[in-house]
């Protein structure tokens, strides 16, 4: 068990690289304390804790990046190793949230929208009225009426079911990158 733990550990300290080896060691022992409090204070095996702390590399980022902030005075070195630091996750995070967000608020917005159309879409068939932005055009195919609005409907569910799987994965990004 000892061994699991002495690997987790050594992963955290060689991706602790922009700090010094006292900031390091501080780390390692907070990291240590942390799990031994764990195994006392719980049932879980070691394998569940370390898991729990998640990846060893992302830890070490976080630790990283809030060493790096925490400083009150910041010489030169130190803003390159901030800049070198938050430019790696931070540009991820530049296209990800956007990209995710974004989508997932414009099919739930189209969901809503496409609900509408295939309500509106029965009268207009059931009157015979020929309005061209109600007309479902299938490249081959341009179903009417009832059947136009259960395609309709269909659509609006698997975008509805689409922007919460996004707005899920949205969020499952950002708690990994606070992490």
């Amino acid at each position: 068990m000892e061994e699991v733990v002495n690997q987790y550990l050594d992963v955290v300290f060689n991706n602790l690289k922009p700090l010094r080896i006292s900031e390091k060691t501080d780390i390692i022992n907070e990291i240590k304390s942390h799990i031994k409090e764990k195994q006392q204070n719980s049932s879980e095996s070691i394998e569940q804790i370390l898991s729990d702390l998640g990846d060893p590399k992302e830890l070490a980022k976080s630790y990283v990046g809030d060493k790096l902030l925490e400083k009150d005075r910041i010489n030169l070195n130190q803003l390159v190793k901030l800049i070198g630091h938050y430019s790696v996750t931070g540009l991820t995070s530049i296209i990800v949230v956007p990209t995710l967000g974004l989508t997932s608020i414009i099919f739930s917005i189209t969901s809503i929208l496409l609900v509408g159309l295939a309500i509106i879409n029965i009268p207009i068939w059931f009157f015979k009225l020929d309005i061209p932005w109600t007309i479902v055009n299938l490249v081959f195919w341009q179903p009417k009426g009832i059947i136009a609005s259960i395609i309709i409907l269909m659509v609006a569910y698997g975008l509805y079911w689409a922007s919460k799987w996004l707005w899920r994965l949205l969020k499952a990004y950002i708690v990994h990158i606070k992490r």
